[in-house]
């Protein structure tokens, strides 16, 4: 609370000084007179208020201020300069994780390359039959599946074992109808998009890739928080996905199989609503956008617009303030993002984030890059 005294006179109490308080939490303003509130007090109060504001704006600029000095020191980091060092280090681990016997090691080293080498195809497959609750490899293997339609192992099978590892996540079904397309089967890839967008949430993984990834990292090398979680990062935004079969699939139908229209509308609903990512939430309006143009539903597309606008400018919003930056130099702030994300998606973590690193620039003496600077 802070008080804000403004000495004026009022007809009812012309002695005594209106004392007006502002609630900075609430935005509410409190009088201490008793009497009805005149012409006066009420533009006192307005007056206050405005202060309010003005207040709110310097505590804005001062913060953007701070964090800018902040990141003038993270530019000065090593992460660049140093990736000739970070690169030889992840081949080797890479190259001794080739030739583990363990397949758990061959999946690791296919999560900090980002490739699917002949050598360690087959350790794929084999792991995940091994490992049926690794969500990750089995989202690994369907991505190798749209690749290689016409692997002997990408069959239905894997594709039954690959659904129970998350049955509620609608993005495995959808990987599972584009492979299901890649190799001509297109009632079956009808029926994996109906139980796609009846399914409970959309998530690729892309928060837990990272966190996986950067464990890996962390414990087989030297290499930094900073470099490892930067990798990981990278990593985990290379990941293939296969999205122009079911786009196609949806596209060509012209309206014509009911059935089909009505699944892609469904699960780009599920996307838009459900995806824990923002890219994502992108291509559910698109499909859900293809689907109002063969119902010739204008009201629906307008709809659309205003939600894929509001959207986009959220995005921006959540990126003008940069404190998101800060989570490759600070391991807790890393830890709350990835977590908040994992649980809440990504628009949640990067509210979680900014409001962290708003108050942890309320301390002058922070300064996560200051020992990472030459």
């Amino acid at each position: 609370m802070s008080s804000i005294i403004f000495s004026h006179f009022s007809q009812e109490n012309t002695q005594k000084p209106l004392e007006v308080t502002l609630d900075k939490k609430t935005s509410n303003i409190k009088s201490s007179s008793t009497t009805s509130p005149t012409i006066s007090s009420v533009y006192q109060a307005e007056v206050s208020s405005d202060i309010y504001a003005e207040i709110s704006k310097q505590e804005i600029a001062a913060n953007k201020i701070r964090l800018d000095e902040i990141l003038n020191d993270c530019s000065k980091s090593d992460i660049v300069e140093q990736y000739p060092v970070i690169d030889s280090t992840l081949k080797k681990i890479a190259e001794n994780f080739k030739t583990s016997e363990k397949l758990n090691d061959r999946v690791d080293g296919i999560i900090i390359t980002g490739k699917v080498e002949d050598v360690n195809r087959t350790a794929l497959f084999s792991y995940v039959k091994d490992k049926p609750t690794d969500k990750i490899a089995f989202k690994l293997a369907l991505a190798e599946c749209a690749k290689n339609s016409n692997l002997s192992q990408c069959n239905d099978k894997l594709f039954e074992q690959a659904y129970l590892a998350d049955k509620n996540n609608g993005a495995l079904l959808f990987d599972i109808a584009s492979i299901l397309l890649k190799q001509g089967n297109e009632k079956a890839a009808l029926i994996a998009l109906e139980n796609a967008g009846k399914s409970q949430y959309f998530s690729n993984y892309y928060h837990e890739f990272i966190k996986r990834a950067l464990n890996i990292i962390l414990e087989h090398s030297s290499l930094s928080h900073a470099h490892s979680i930067t990798v990981a990062i990278g990593l985990s935004a290379a990941l293939p996905y296969e999205l122009s079969s079911v786009f196609t699939f949806c596209k060509n139908n012209n309206g014509t199989n009911y059935l089909l229209s009505d699944a892609c509308g469904k699960v780009g609903e599920l996307i838009e609503k459900q995806s824990d990512t923002i890219i994502f939430k992108n291509i559910g309006l698109e499909l859900q956008k293809n689907y109002f143009k063969e119902m010739n539903n204008q009201k629906a597309i307008d709809q659309l617009q205003i939600r894929t606008q509001a959207l986009e400018q959220g995005y921006k919003d959540l990126l003008e303030f940069k404190g998101s930056e800060l989570i490759v130099f600070d391991e807790k702030l890393a830890r709350l993002w990835l977590n908040t994300g994992i649980n809440l998606g990504e628009a949640s973590s990067f509210n979680a984030v900014n409001k962290e690193v708003k108050l942890l620039l309320q301390n002058p003496v922070y300064n996560p890059c200051k020992s990472q600077t030459h």
